[in-house]
């Protein structure tokens, strides 16, 4: 089992962002954290606390010399990247050729998983050539796509994206991996050491975080109100850590929390405190 955390090429390096990635920078207490300090302070205190590796998140606008510099960085400071998450720009919909763009990202750093949302691929996991040419991208640059879990938002969305049961019988369907969100699956009302249970061959990567019942952070504002810290929320976090050793999970579990720098490496060690 390794542990990683999510970060994005903007709070590494300068990217042209989109409107929303703007936005999701303005409540993301993580981004201001690496701003606020240097490389050097924030990636000791991560590993010190016991961060094996990265998910890195590419945005819309990243461009190859963007992914040379992160690369660099990653080196300097020998940070695996263990995987690759697609842009949050691609609310509804993303392309084959955004896919394989994330498929040679993944490759340049040697990441294995590729994350993509269920609710953007949506009814393309119902269509079978589309499915196989997931498929050929996964064995061409030899990464496995962790098909992840979404919140149920007040906007239409298939059930499929965020029921538990529907989302994995559609993944398994069609021969994919699971990404699992904690948070994700807590907001619709779901029970996260129930679901794990029932899924564990499939699922590669967790996304870890707490949650906490707020309307807003249902309907409105999920990056404000949800994705805590782990000692932060009402979900069993002991009982899934300690669950996850006794299964001896040997996948990813990759913080996903809107967090400063003091908590996730309080959320870090939290981790390693059960699953070590």
């Amino acid at each position: 089992m390794k542990i990683s955390m999510w970060v994005t090429v903007s709070d590494l390096v300068d990217v042209r962002q989109t409107v929303i990635e703007k936005i999701i920078d303005i409540f993301d207490k993580k981004h201001t954290a690496f701003q606020s300090y240097s490389h050097d302070h924030t990636f000791r205190l991560l590993k010190k606390a016991g961060i094996d590796g990265m998910e890195l998140l590419i945005p819309l606008h990243t461009s190859d010399k963007n992914i040379t510099d992160v690369m660099k960085i990653m080196d300097r400071y020998n940070i695996p990247v263990f995987s690759i998450h697609q842009s949050l720009s691609n609310q509804n919909r993303i392309s084959y050729r955004d896919i394989q763009r994330l498929c040679m990202v993944a490759q340049k750093f040697r990441a294995s998983v590729v994350v993509l949302h269920s609710g953007t691929l949506g009814t393309k996991l119902f269509d079978t050539e589309f499915v196989n040419s997931l498929k050929s991208l996964q064995k061409k640059y030899r990464v496995i796509f962790g098909i992840e879990n979404m919140d149920k938002s007040f906007l239409p969305a298939e059930s499929f994206t965020y029921n538990g049961d529907d989302f994995a019988s559609i993944v398994k369907k069609m021969g994919f991996f699971m990404t699992f969100d904690t948070t994700h699956l807590a907001q619709v009302g779901e029970n996260i050491i129930d679901f794990y249970r029932a899924n564990k061959k499939r699922i590669i990567n967790i996304h870890l975080s707490n949650y906490k019942e707020k309307w807003l952070g249902k309907y409105l504002l999920p990056q404000m109100y949800t994705h805590l810290s782990l000692k932060d929320g009402e979900l069993p976090m002991k009982k899934f850590l300690a669950m996850l050793k006794k299964e001896n999970y040997k996948g990813l579990v990759t913080m996903e929390t809107n967090s400063n720098l003091d908590e996730l490496c309080e959320s870090a060690r939290f981790i390693n405190k059960y699953i070590k």
